[in-house]
């Protein structure tokens, strides 16, 4: 069995994502993507390949977390923060 983890990081055009955080959640352990949106995290006990999560959080997308279950392969796709906000009403004089 694999003791890592690797993949790719698309943002919302399917393009590879350059310098996005991926970290085990709950650990300091994890990387940033390189110029063409791949990481690699290595090693991983087996316990964190069974039950480990991939949070992958950056500014101006909503937060991944992704399951490993035991994958050695998974790619993570990105998604835009919902910037739609409603209008302050207007108030009359």
């Amino acid at each position: 069995m694999a003791n890592y983890v690797e993949g790719y990081v698309y943002d919302e055009t399917g393009m590879g994502a350059i310098g996005i955080p991926v970290v085990l959640k709950g650990t300091t352990t994890g990387t940033s993507t390189d110029a063409d949106g791949y990481y690699k995290i290595v090693p991983l006990s087996t316990i964190q390949m069974n039950t480990g999560i991939l949070v992958v959080s950056y500014v101006g997308y909503k937060t991944v977390e992704v399951s490993i279950q035991n994958r050695s392969y998974l790619d993570i796709q990105l998604e835009l923060e919902d910037e739609s906000v409603d209008p302050e009403p207007k108030r009359s004089v």
